[in-house]
């Protein structure tokens, strides 16, 4: 697991380390540009470095820019330093930083069109790249940019969109909001980010990622006992099935390893259903039922002899025969192929005031919900009651929460903790970045695994039916939809690499799961 820190979380452990723990401000500094001269290091060992160009600003991250170029000149690295117009204040570490850089005669220029012109954009490639470090902000920023730090950063991204340098960003690339990723009108388009202590949320959103390249994390002395507070937000990054899973009992049978009722497939989606009970059976589970329309009778019994059904018509109350399933399942999955049908009402209308088995409703179910009040009542007295997690996309949470889509994508994360505390629930939201709350804790979690090969039809059956099984053995609905997520999303990436990320059906992650579990 890893923490993912809010630039005031961040500050605050950086504080608590100098003032409380002792580490005074300048031993940090000079580890961070360690690290930051590392990767300069590594780049050389594998590129001929022409030479170093560092642009700072005048603060913390600035200074840390100024140590590294100090560093450069140690190794005889060709090394040029700029900074943004300002007031250096006296005293700044950044001020101590410029007086030892004078001791090697390296003098710190402004940042300006003809600095970029006679340093980057007039040089030739022919004996080796040049390394742009973009030292101007960091985690410092809020609110709008002003100038000479906006100026400062569209001359960096000149830099490297006419002149071919390369940008390595000194804890996160300036112009980002450190909280959401978002760009502050512009920011820097790194190559690399070396990023210290923990994470930042911008390393991983799906705003920020795109600025940050490669996201590093390096050791500065700054650590988990500098959190007064555990973070609000974590990921898993390298994570294991073993990690996240409970043991599978070696004496167990079909009857304890999970009985699982998917509900749905209405006559003409039976393939929804069939991704959701593959994916819930080679994810673990020991029995699978599926409750559909009898038309879909044949391409069920073909394609997954192994699933029990439960079939309705036209002739029989849907009703009837749902409660027995009901009553033997340990987990039941809602939604896959479920239609808005009068049929589909009356399958979440029943499930959802007559069962207290764990729940997890996806697709149509969440649509019915969202179009009828007194759906959306039993589903609010429901997940006081049982444990429940909702699967949208952002359509669909769109329509829960009764705002535009541009809304949502604007700020998933507060719109799925307010749907998760207005349906007692976890919600896990789904796009190129899943948000995970709960209505619960006040933990989030961010996935970051996946790729875009996820983003074909039926990888949200696939889901589905993974968080079901899953369901059966995790305690919680919150753990249970991280950890379905973060598989969900290494299983689109072992599909692609066969495939190609362009090229990869939602059967295809399906089957990727029993690699990713092993």
């Amino acid at each position: 697991m890893e923490y993912l820190l809010t630039a005031k979380e961040m500050k605050e452990a950086d504080t608590y380390t100098s003032e409380v723990i002792g580490v005074p401000s300048a031993v940090l500094m000079e580890r961070a540009a360690l690290q930051v001269f590392s990767a300069i290091l590594e780049l050389r060992s594998t590129r001929p470095l022409r030479k170093v160009v560092v642009v700072s600003g005048l603060g913390g991250n600035g200074a840390d820019g100024l140590a590294v170029a100090r560093l450069c000149a140690e190794e005889n690295i060709p090394v040029s330093c700029f900074r943004i117009e300002g007031t250096v204040r006296d005293g700044s570490l950044f001020a101590l930083q410029e007086k030892a850089l004078s001791g090697y005669q390296i003098p710190v220029l402004p940042w300006t069109e003809e600095a970029l012109k006679t340093c980057v954009l007039e040089e030739t490639f022919d004996t080796g790249v040049i390394l742009l470090i973009d030292a101007i902000a960091g985690i410092g920023l809020s609110g709008a940019l002003r100038d000479p730090v906006r100026e400062g950063i569209r001359l960096i991204n000149t830099a490297k969109q006419e002149g071919n340098a390369l940008v390595y960003s000194v804890d996160l690339p300036s112009g980002l909001d450190t909280d959401t990723g978002k760009p502050l009108e512009e920011a820097v388009m790194a190559d690399k980010t070396i990023t210290f202590a923990f994470y930042k949320r911008a390393h991983f959103t799906e705003a920020g990622r795109p600025y940050c390249g490669e996201v590093v994390l390096r050791p500065v002395g700054i650590s988990a006992r500098s959190l007064t507070a555990a973070p609000e937000m974590f990921t898993y990054r390298s994570e294991t099935a073993k990690d996240l899973l409970p043991l599978r009992d070696p004496s167990g049978n079909k009857g304890s390893n999970g009985k699982i009722l998917i509900v749905g497939g209405s006559y003409g989606m039976a393939g929804a259903l069939l991704l959701s009970g593959k994916s819930a059976y080679l994810s673990g589970s020991g029995m699978v039922k599926l409750c559909t329309d009898e038309r879909n009778r044949e391409i069920l019994q073909e394609s997954l002899p192994e699933a029990l059904l439960s079939l309705y018509d036209e002739e029989t109350p849907v009703q009837d025969g749902l409660r027995d399933a009901c009553q033997w399942a340990d987990v039941i999955v809602l939604g896959p192929g479920l239609s808005t049908s009068h049929t589909a009402y009356l399958l979440v209308e029943e499930i959802l005031k007559n069962t207290e088995k764990p729940l997890v409703l996806d697709a149509d179910a969440l649509n019915l919900i969202a179009e009828h009040e007194e759906l959306r009542l039993l589903l609010r007295e429901r997940g006081k009651r049982s444990v429940c997690i909702l699967t949208p996309h952002l359509m669909e949470l769109s329509r829960l929460c009764k705002q535009p889509v541009a809304a949502i994508k604007e700020d998933p994360l507060s719109h799925a903790k307010k749907t998760a505390e207005e349906f007692s629930c976890t919600i896990l939201a789904k796009s190129a970045r899943s948000y995970v709350a709960n209505a619960e804790n006040d933990r989030v979690y961010l996935n970051t695994s996946g790729n875009s090969a996820l983003a074909t039809a039926g990888t949200g059956d696939v889901l589905a039916g993974l968080c079901g099984s899953l369901l059966s053995g995790i305690k919680g609905g919150f753990l249970t939809a991280c950890a379905a997520s973060y598989l969900h999303g290494r299983a689109g990436e072992t599909a692609s690499l066969e495939k190609g990320e362009m090229s990869v059906l939602a059967g295809d992650v399906a089957d990727a799961i029993p690699e990713v579990l092993r």
